[in-house]
C-alpha cells in the first residue's frame, strides 16, 4: 500500500518524469504485482492510521530529511518499521529493539533487511512492536509538541517584554 499524492512535498520533481509515481512505475512497474500493489493516493489522517495498523512493515526511506510524523505515527500504531540509518531516524528507532535501520541508498541491504524483518517470528515482531509503542509514548507523549511550543513562546515573550 502506497499512500500519498503525486505532488512534491520535499525535494524536487524528477527531471525525466511528470512525478515520482510515474518515474517509479517506468522503472519497476512491469515487476509489480498489480494485485498486491495499491496506490491509495492522499488519504485522511484516520485512513492513514488504519493503513499503518495493518501493515506487515513500514519502510521509511526519507533521505536526508528530518524525522517525520509518519515514522512516529507508525511506531505509535504498533507497526514494524524499517528506516534509513540517519541521525534523525536514530532518534526514534533503536536498531533491533524498536525497529530496524538500513544504510541509505544501499538497495541490496534494503532488500535483505526487508526480507529479514518479514521473516521474524510472531513473538519477535510482537516484542519489537511493543517496545516501539512504549518508546513513542515515553519520549513523545501526545500534546508534547504543543507544550514545548507554549514554553518557547512564553520564554520569547518574557525576553521581549
Amino acid at each position: 500500500m502506497i499512500v500519498g499524492g503525486n505532488d512534491v512535498s520535499y525535494g524536487s520533481r524528477p527531471k525525466d518524469a511528470k512525478n515520482w509515481k510515474e518515474k517509479v512505475l517506468a522503472e519497476v512497474g512491469r515487476r509489480l504485482d498489480p494485485t498486491r500493489t495499491h496506490f491509495l493516493g492522499k488519504r485522511p489522517y484516520e485512513d492513514c492510521k488504519k493503513v499503518l495498523q495493518v501493515l506487515s512493515l513500514h519502510t521509511y526511506l526519507s533521505y536526508p530529511f528530518v524525522l517525520s510524523w509518519s515514522m512516529l505515527e507508525s511506531m505509535a500504531s504498533g507497526c514494524l518499521v524499517l528506516g534509513n540509518d540517519t541521525a534523525s531516524v536514530r532518534e526514534a528507532v533503536r536498531d533491533g529493539e524498536s525497529g530496524f535501520l538500513v544504510r541509505p541508498l544501499n538497495h541490496q541491504a534494503l532488500a535483505q533487511s526487508v526480507g529479514a524483518a518479514l521473516s521474524l517470528s510472531q513473538p519477535q515482531v510482537h516484542a519489537i512492536r511493543v517496545q516501539a509503542t512504549r518508546q513513542i509514548a515515553e519520549r513523545w507523549p501526545r500534546g508534547r509538541g504543543r507544550w514545548a511550543l507554549e514554553e518557547v513562546l512564553a520564554e520569547s515573550g518574557q525576553r521581549h517584554s
